[in-house]
């Protein structure tokens, strides 16, 4: 991957590069890391901050669930650890076959309103999961829940770029996005754990879906205050 990232992406296309009209003589607002912070913590509908809080607990819940299913297996499902390994394979399946059509999708209809819409499904599937404690549901209900995630993987990222404030912040709100999505995947598994412990194995499911509804609420909220400075502008 170095070798390959060295030789394609090391070599600069002037065509594919992106092009800000600015002005030279004026000033750079957003001259260092703490000044796309301040603008960040200053922004009056916190649109921004709320996007990269629904991308840390969507990000937490994902990788809960892939990383409790095999342990779900064992002891609910009554399956061998092998058994249970595999079980998260047809939603690894159902993520690549319909990640690049969920992609297309979403430039029609919009990041945002695609996440809503991705969310809503990965906590049906959990509630599927949930509703049948069987090998075959449960197979079926985290490649529904993939999907859903999948509607997220392609569009987080370019719904915290389309609020970032120009082109040049791009690569910072890049980074905080890493930050919010790897803090959520590190404490996702430890916080559904800890519902685990005090409800039983059975209700993981469960647990989890009451957590992706947070998660929508928040993706709710920001999609409405991302509207807002739209409507005011026109």
């Amino acid at each position: 991957m170095v070798a390959l990232s060295y030789r394609f992406l090391g070599r600069r296309h002037p065509t594919a590069l992106r092009h800000e009209n600015t002005d030279t003589d004026q000033a750079d607002p957003f001259s260092s890391p703490w000044a796309v912070l301040k603008d960040l913590a200053r922004e009056p509908s916190r649109a921004r901050l709320l996007l990269m809080a629904g991308i840390f607990c969507f990000a937490g819940m994902w990788a809960a669930l892939r990383s409790l299913t095999t342990p779900y297996g064992t002891d609910v499902l009554g399956m061998t650890r092998g058994a249970a390994g595999g079980i998260a394979l047809p939603g690894a399946i159902a993520f690549l076959i319909c990640v690049v059509p969920l992609a297309y999708l979403s430039h029609r209809l919009g990041e945002l309103r695609m996440i809503r819409y991705g969310i809503a499904l990965f906590v049906a599937g959990l509630l599927v999961g949930f509703a049948e404690p069987t090998p075959a549901f449960t197979a079926a209900s985290v490649a529904i829940a993939s999907i859903g995630y999948a509607v997220f993987s392609v569009n987080g990222l370019v719904a915290l770029w389309s609020l970032a404030p120009n082109n040049r912040v791009l690569g910072a709100y890049t980074g905080l996005y890493t930050v919010a999505s790897a803090s959520g995947m590190a404490l996702g598994p430890a916080l559904l754990g800890a519902t685990v412990d005090l409800t039983g194995w059975r209700y993981m499911f469960l647990n989890a879906a009451v957590f992706g509804a947070v998660t929508f609420a928040v993706f709710t909220l920001v999609a409405r205050r991302a509207e807002r400075p739209l409507a005011t502008a026109s």
